[in-house]
């Protein structure tokens, strides 16, 4: 090998391992977002793993390699559950070994932290915080395409999304006979709130008793005091704000917030591409928000609309 030629090679050689560190430092793509109380932003990236990172901003920490995180359910003390396969995990945002809680998927914490409730073995199940003394609360064979439950503020009831029909029928398999359910933990007391079947998602329970989801045409449906709905403008899954007052959703065009009731409707801009994932802060002064950009970013901007930061 001539010198020249063994020069060129060497270059190539640092100029390719150059490249390569680049490629393995280049930030995770934000693909879903949860604001810890310990007012830390959490994430998902595009290629795996959950990560950490402070609102201020700095360098994602890799929290975990194993999540999928389909949801990012985290309690006032800083535990972080999620799924895996087909497994439920939990590990403190501080960091630790992940323990696993069993087989299922879409964990949600009770209010307090001391139970969870998620899809699995043909319906909604609940068990306690350390994995103890499962069993099935609400029969659903389409969990995998309702998402979670959701739990009311004070922990006795949960809200899912269930078809009314039977099982492999034509209005379940083509999704236009769901229906959102109320039932209590105990299995006692389930009824449908929603006053016609199709295909509603993501219902959420606000601090203060309100129950909303994502209706179909992409409205956003409000349940009344003592029944009824009301049915807001447009917008993707409902994120209640901590004071369960107002709402945020994402669009196509960006981010919305809205009161419970519709009024005080105002944008908030990110990035090209609209949003697609939004969190608020413990405070309810901030949001954290994924754009729906091709390569998406992870945002926070304060609850008026300045601010904007991009993290990652």
């Amino acid at each position: 090998m001539s010198r020249a030629f063994a020069t060129i090679a060497v270059a190539a050689l640092a100029l390719a391992g150059s490249a390569a560190a680049t490629a393995s430092e280049r930030p995770p793509q934000p693909v879903r977002v949860a604001w810890a109380p310990s007012r830390q932003i959490v994430f998902t990236g595009f290629d795996g793993g959950i990560f950490v990172i402070s609102p201020l901003g700095g360098r994602p920490r890799l929290l975990t390699s194993s999540g999928d995180g389909d949801v990012l359910s985290i309690t006032r003390d800083g535990r972080l559950l999620y799924g895996s396969g087909s497994s439920l995990l939990t590990v403190p945002l501080a960091g630790g070994k992940p323990r696993n809680l069993g087989s299922g998927f879409l964990g949600v914490w009770s209010p307090d932290g001391k139970r969870l409730a998620f899809a699995g073995n043909g319906g909604f199940m609940v068990e306690d915080a350390d994995g103890r003394h499962r069993r099935l609360v609400a029969r659903n064979r389409y969990g995998d395409s309702t998402g979670p439950p959701t739990w009311s503020p004070d922990g006795l009831k949960l809200a899912y999304v269930a078809c009314r029909a039977a099982y492999l029928s034509d209005p379940c398999e083509h999704q236009y006979g769901f229906d959102v359910y109320v039932i209590g933990v105990d299995g006692s007391g389930k009824h449908r709130v929603t006053p016609k079947p199709g295909f509603p998602q993501c219902p959420s329970w606000s601090s203060i008793g309100k129950l909303a989801f994502r209706a179909d045409d992409n409205l956003v449906g409000v349940v009344k005091k003592g029944g009824g709905l009301r049915t807001l403008r447009p917008g993707d899954c409902p994120v209640w704000a901590p004071n369960g007052r107002r709402l945020a959703v994402t669009t196509a065009t960006g981010a919305y917030l809205m009161n419970f009731d519709g009024s005080g409707r105002k944008r908030i801009m990110v990035a090209p591409g609209g949003g697609s994932q939004v969190a608020w802060s413990p405070d309810g002064r901030s949001l954290a928000i994924v754009d729906g950009s091709e390569h998406s970013h992870l945002w926070v901007v304060r609850a008026d609309g300045t601010g904007l930061t991009r993290l990652v």
